[in-house]
């Protein structure tokens, strides 16, 4: 199995992700993404910090759902207000 690992962070306006082939190349990712915007929208650098990055490893072709993989060709399980809708675009009968 081949894995990456993917890192974000959520501010008030943005977010920030990145992937990796490891946890920290993906978390300086992300920071370094941060630190850009920061530079260019003269905010404050020290508003993110690396420990606000959340990070996951990910398996290549594999969905997530909160932060739990699904069965690979299996859409998740539909419920809810668009349970009909999101049954139509993914194929599912019942």
């Amino acid at each position: 199995m081949t894995y990456v690992w993917y890192a974000e962070v959520d501010t008030s306006h943005f977010t920030f992700f990145a992937c990796g082939a490891t946890e920290d190349q993906a978390r300086q990712a992300v920071m370094n993404a941060w630190h850009d915007h920061a530079a260019r929208l003269d905010a404050d650098p020290l508003y993110v910090q690396a420990d606000d990055v959340n990070t996951q490893r990910c398996e290549l072709g594999q969905g997530y759902r909160d932060e739990v993989g699904q069965p690979l060709g299996e859409p998740a399980m539909a419920t809810g207000p668009n349970t009909a809708r999101i049954k139509r675009a993914t194929g599912q009968r019942k």
